[in-house]
């Protein structure tokens, strides 16, 4: 959350999650909780603890290849953040603060 906010990014997040205290499936769950389901949640992570994360929470994962190995192979897969970005550009919202 600090550096968030010094680098003043504190307006483009609704809740900031570090570690500690937070790990991942316990962020994932109490996002999952504040929507009230996994549905239209994506966690796009690059190692088998966050592919392991968003299964644990039934939230849909999305995989960046940062060089880690997997458990299984992924359902969705980029290698770079353009490829991730194209995966969930149909899912962003449209106009000045979304993707256009």
């Amino acid at each position: 959350d600090a550096i968030v906010s010094q680098l003043g990014l504190t307006r483009h997040f609704t809740r900031v999650y570090g570690y500690p205290p937070w790990t991942k499936t316990s962020a994932l769950t109490d996002i999952v909780a504040a929507l009230g389901g996994p549905d239209g949640v994506v966690f796009i992570g690059d190692s088998a603890g966050d592919q392991r994360a968003a299964v644990a929470t039934g939230v849909e994962f999305i995989a960046r290849d940062g060089g880690l190995p997997f458990d299984a192979p992924p359902a969705a897969y980029g290698r770079n953040l353009h490829d991730v970005r194209v995966m969930i550009a149909p899912r962003l919202p449209r106009g000045p603060r979304g993707v256009s």
